[in-house]
């Protein structure tokens, strides 16, 4: 058996391609595991043995790794366990899982938590690297109100009102829901880093998933996504702004 997942999507899902040989063919089963939905376009079909190498080939090329099985599959039961009803796609492909991996619960490991390497956060933000956290459209519009407070007062504490802000979108966008289904997506992207190689990427998403019972404004993740997603929005609505200015005065 063999899986192929990609770094999560900006909703949390986790693409994920899964193989499981047969005497006479292979299964396949390709989709979304986590997200918003649970789960989302899962696709299932059989391969002939030998098609099975060219489309692996084809995965790598769009971006997929092979990662560890037994910890990959633990964690798309888990993401996938929050569809209702859960797809008869992956019902079915779950009957050829062995009884060990069957029967056995997924154990997230915990440690603790080193700031030093939590912060260490500039590789995650490559998109060939890392992957993008979408912060919602109305929990950016709540913190771009402190912002616009922070740009009507004296610059000497405009950036303490700004931070402010951006801890409370973090606090916010940390919630119950968020929390359970990126510590599972953060889990996936370790196994992914892991198969690339990139331990110290590795190492710094593990410590801030250790960091996941702290408030959004303590988690570095959290935080450097909801800071850069607010300074892109605060960017355009001074440029929408300027337009507006100037296409009046004409």
């Amino acid at each position: 058996m063999k899986l192929f997942m990609q770094m999560p999507e900006p909703d949390g899902a986790v693409p994920f391609a899964w193989f499981h040989p047969t005497p006479e063919h292979v299964l396949v089963l390709a989709g979304l595991a986590g997200g918003n939905k649970g789960s989302e376009g899962l696709e299932g079909g059989l391969l002939r043995p030998n098609e099975q190498g060219s489309l692996e080939n084809e995965l790598i090329e769009q971006g997929f790794t092979c990662v560890d099985f037994s910890g990959g599959i633990q964690i798309l039961r888990r993401l996938i366990s929050h569809s209702l009803p859960v797809p008869q796609e992956w019902l079915y492909m779950q009957q050829h899982l062995p009884s060990d991996i069957l029967l056995s619960e997924h154990q997230s490991i915990y440690g603790d938590a080193e700031l030093s390497v939590a912060n260490r956060v500039a590789p995650l933000m490559d998109p060939n690297l890392g992957f993008f956290i979408q912060i919602p459209e109305t929990t950016l519009e709540d913190g771009m109100k402190g912002i616009r407070v922070a740009f009507l007062n004296e610059q000497s504490i405009q950036r303490e009102i700004i931070d402010a802000a951006v801890d409370a979108c973090a606090d916010v966008f940390w919630n119950e829901v968020n929390r359970e289904m990126w510590t599972l997506s953060w889990q996936a992207a370790e196994l992914v880093a892991q198969a690339r190689g990139h331990e110290t990427i590795s190492e710094t998403i593990r410590h801030n998933r250790w960091m996941h019972e702290a408030k959004g404004r303590e988690i570095p993740l959290i935080r450097t996504w909801v800071d850069r997603q607010l300074a892109q929005l605060t960017a355009i609505t001074k440029l929408m702004a300027e337009h507006r200015r100037q296409s009046e005065s004409q």
